[in-house]
């Protein structure tokens, strides 16, 4: 299992966020691969971009992150799970390393468990961030 879930990236990104969620990503089949900040040169607006297993998610606000991260999540959760069904209808002959396959589908049984946890702390954190926004909006009114 995958243990270097890309620690350095994810500090940084958990400062921004204010928001931390190892337990997690340990064993999860995710690895932040690195974060940028980024300025758009025409007109001056910054946002941030992070690789999360070779996809780039680009954000300015937590909300954005938590709503592009959710995306990504479900995203890979289905791949997991296609990949788990491939696995485990796998016909099995003389050339197939059966032990091999059983790690690798409870390899990606575990994915989809750590992947599906963080998809609802996400969640749970999108709902806090979103209802602050609002109330936010409702006390400048």
């Amino acid at each position: 299992m995958i243990n270097d879930y890309g620690q350095d990236t994810y500090k940084v990104l958990s400062k921004l966020l204010k928001l931390t969620f190892t337990k997690y990503l340990k064993d999860s089949g995710i690895k932040f691969n690195g974060i940028y900040q980024l300025k758009n040169l025409t007109n001056g607006v910054e946002f941030y971009m992070i690789e999360v297993n070779n996809i780039q998610i680009r954000f300015k606000t937590s909300k954005d992150f938590l709503l592009h991260f959710m995306t990504f999540l479900k995203k890979n959760i289905a791949e997991c799970n296609i990949e788990y069904q491939r696995l485990t209808t796998r016909a099995i002959d003389e050339f197939t390393d059966e032990i091999g396959l059983e790690m690798r589908y409870k390899e990606i049984d575990y994915y989809i468990y750590q992947q599906s946890e963080l998809l609802k702390f996400i969640k749970i954190h999108y709902e806090k961030v979103k209802a602050a926004n609002v109330q936010d909006k409702n006390n400048i009114i």
